[in-house]
């Protein structure tokens, strides 16, 4: 059904696997997609999806969304920058202002954000940190690894820890320990994350592994969803039982690695959690920021209000 949209995110700037319909719907996520079309193609668009709460802002694991804009034809900066304040302008005025509750992370690659200042709207800063594979002076990953991480991958060989297949089952159960050393609830069920991986699993989207030992006990485990475009870690958890051995770094590698052979960007998200940034700052990967566009509205504080009771409440 949304054919044209999604060959559109492949080359749109802003354009990540997050707005691809195939995506969203592995997800089961509500969403439409909006869009500007002229002479039969689509120049600009929008998917808005709505989370848990129905409420349209991201839901978990969809981590960009906002504007897509068509790639630029022309060497002129400013011809793209007037393009991009004219499709801003339309998008708030005849879509975003109407809508109760707008919160979306944007996508990194998405810098020119002044028409939402101009029109009432905020902006809050957030961070990941990205290998953008075409701009590495080195291809060997291994060197922009801090010694401590280098450490860590000598030990897990050491211990002969391996890379192989995992089931849902042993995942989940590795996630939830994860959660449970913090001191957290898991944030989505266990048959949320079956059908959703297995529905990923089908259309060539996820990549997921484990790290074992030699007997049979699971260290690690990792996802990634990627495109050509790009490769983002998703999921990750190890069991506190067995840190000492190393191997979430050895599933990181894992994964970068492939991403490295199969998209342009290896992206760690969750580099905003403070006990887990100096772990992905390890390896070396480049501090790339990103925008959160909120509306200034009643109803959007109140929501912002609920969700840090949740937060401060499940923390």
């Amino acid at each position: 059904m949304y054919l044209q949209w999604d060959s559109f995110v492949d080359e749109a700037v802003g354009g990540s696997i997050y707005s691809k319909s195939s995506y969203l719907d592995c997800g089961n996520f509500k969403y439409e997609i909006f869009a500007v079309i002229k002479n039969n193609r689509i120049i600009a668009g929008t998917a808005i999806v709505k989370n848990e709460l129905s409420v349209c802002s991201n839901p978990i694991f969809v981590k960009h969304l906002g504007i897509l804009y068509e790639e630029s034809r022309t060497t002129k900066i400013n011809k793209f920058i007037t393009f991009q304040h004219q499709i801003n302008e339309i998008f708030i005025n005849e879509l975003f202002n109407k809508i109760g509750v707008y919160k979306y992370i944007f996508h990194p690659d998405i810098k020119n954000l002044m028409m939402f200042l101009w029109k009432n709207y905020s902006l809050t800063p957030g961070y990941t940190y990205q290998f953008n594979f075409k701009s590495l002076s080195n291809n060997n990953i291994q060197l922009y690894y801090n010694e401590r991480t280098k450490r860590y991958l000598k030990i897990s060989q050491r211990n002969h820890l391996l890379i192989c297949p995992v089931s849902n089952d042993d995942f989940y159960n590795v996630i939830k320990k994860t959660y449970s050393f913090r001191k957290t609830p898991v944030p989505f069920s266990k048959n949320f994350f079956v059908s959703f991986t297995e529905k990923l699993s089908k259309c060539g989207l996820l990549h997921k592994k484990a790290v074992i030992d030699n007997d049979g006990n699971v260290h690690a485990v990792a996802a990634i969803i990627y495109d050509s475009k790009s490769a983002n870690l998703i999921l990750n958890g190890s069991d506190p039982q067995f840190r000492k051995y190393g191997g979430n770094v050895m599933i990181i590698d894992n994964m970068i690695n492939f991403a490295k052979s199969n998209s342009g960007i290896f992206d760690f998200e969750g580099s905003m959690h403070q006990r887990i940034e100096s772990f992905y700052r390890g390896f070396g990967a480049e501090l790339v920021s990103y925008f959160t566009v909120n509306k200034n509205n009643c109803k959007t504080k109140c929501y912002d209000f609920l969700i840090n009771i949740i937060k401060k409440y499940y923390k």
